[in-house]
């Protein structure tokens, strides 16, 4: 495969997966759009509460896959601007203390039909939460529907890991239309992120040569390898989204960690490992809001692993703000998954084995059928 032929990528993107993930910052406008006028009723009745939606005390937000990262990715980027606490489950179960009205779960299914979300929508409900939805359809609409609770319906049509804009700004929408205080303009962090974006999407597309287009020089350096991302921070949902893009779309392993935990620890498994050659290293960068320690531990860690590592990549973030920079490495690393299949010559498209696991917990557990049923007992008619 030929980078810098556009036939040549043009013909491998059978599925257009590549012209969709080049239409992030397009799907970033639309969904800022869509959601600008959200609100929410005062009360929701169900057959034993109501439950009242107000300010929350804390936030968390059910899912898995993709629609973990926009909660992960509204968790970094409030790092250090809200008192309110936001978490992020990816289990059937909210923590025991997710617990009334001062709760606020935001349940992301981009299909609506995945069952840890769905079994935690429930569980917040039980627990007497305030509750809110996000899915394109499927059970997750159904039951929003079937109880009164607040559901954002997405656009349809999209692979879940593509659908990234469509999952993550109905839980900024969600924050302003609950008055959570938030120490930055949020609509000058939103119209910055699509500006710079748009501006980035034409060192992407396939006719940018791969000396002026940064998804394609990482895709090139990373192939033969194995990729370990290394964050902090607010870059920390960054890392776990290339992580997570790296293992669907390119079909490698991929791993990801933090600073400053990984200099206690991984980072004294890579200095005498003979497989050490087999990864390259990818370090998140911040030039504006890059504290000094963390800083310094990049340097160092770098003088120390550059050797004994197949090879150390600094990616940095572009943006005024911090949603535009967080952004700009999630789009940058999405399309750069996308060439890296190209260059493997496998299908970005499927996922069989994901798929296989769905089929098997459906015949073994078929949760969504009990969970109607639960459903049913809480509504209020």
């Amino acid at each position: 495969m030929n980078l810098d032929s556009p036939e040549e990528i043009g013909r491998a993107d059978n599925r257009s997966m590549l012209q969709t993930c080049l239409n992030f910052p397009n799907q970033l406008e639309d969904a800022v759009k869509l959601t600008e006028n959200l609100v929410f009723p005062e009360e929701v009745r169900l057959k034993d509460r109501t439950v009242h939606f107000e300010k929350p005390s804390r936030i968390v937000v059910a899912g898995m896959g993709g629609s973990a990262i926009s909660g992960e990715t509204l968790r970094g980027w409030l790092i250090g601007r809200t008192g309110i606490p936001v978490e992020v489950c990816m289990d059937y179960r909210l923590p025991s203390y997710v617990e009334g009205e001062g709760c606020l779960v935001v349940a992301v299914s981009y299909s609506g039909n995945t069952e840890e979300t769905l079994s935690s929508f429930v569980d917040a409900l039980r627990r007497g939460c305030m509750v809110v939805s996000v899915s394109s359809g499927g059970l997750l609409m159904n039951f929003s529907k079937r109880l009164g609770t607040p559901h954002i319906e997405v656009p349809r049509g999209l692979l879940p890991r593509l659908a990234f804009p469509y999952l993550f700004i109905p839980l900024v929408r969600t924050l302003q239309a609950l008055e959570v205080d938030v120490d930055v303009s949020i609509e000058d962090e939103l119209q910055d992120a699509v500006k710079t974006l748009k501006d980035i999407k034409q060192t992407l597309i396939p006719e940018s040569p791969v000396d002026s287009n940064p998804s394609k020089q990482l895709a090139l350096k990373l192939d033969g390898f194995i990729p370990a991302i290394y964050g902090f921070r607010w870059m920390k949902p960054v890392a776990e989204r290339m992580k997570g893009q790296f293992n669907e779309n390119s079909k490698i392993p991929c791993f990801c960690n933090y600073f400053p935990s990984l200099n206690h620890n991984e980072m004294a498994g890579w200095i005498n490992a003979d497989s050490s050659k087999l990864f390259k290293l990818i370090m998140l960068r911040d030039p504006q809001e890059e504290p000094k320690e963390i800083t310094n531990r990049i340097e160092l860690t770098r003088e120390l692993l550059e050797q004994r590592l197949g090879g150390v990549i600094e990616l940095w973030s572009r943006g005024r703000t911090r949603l535009a920079r967080i952004l700009s490495l999630i789009y940058i690393g999405d399309v750069a998954s996308i060439y890296l299949a190209f260059l493997r010559g496998v299908d970005p498209y499927s996922l069989p084995s994901v798929a296989w696991v769905k089929s098997q917990m459906a015949k073994r557990l078929d949760t969504p059928k009990r969970l109607e049923e639960v459903v049913d007992a809480l509504a209020d008619e």
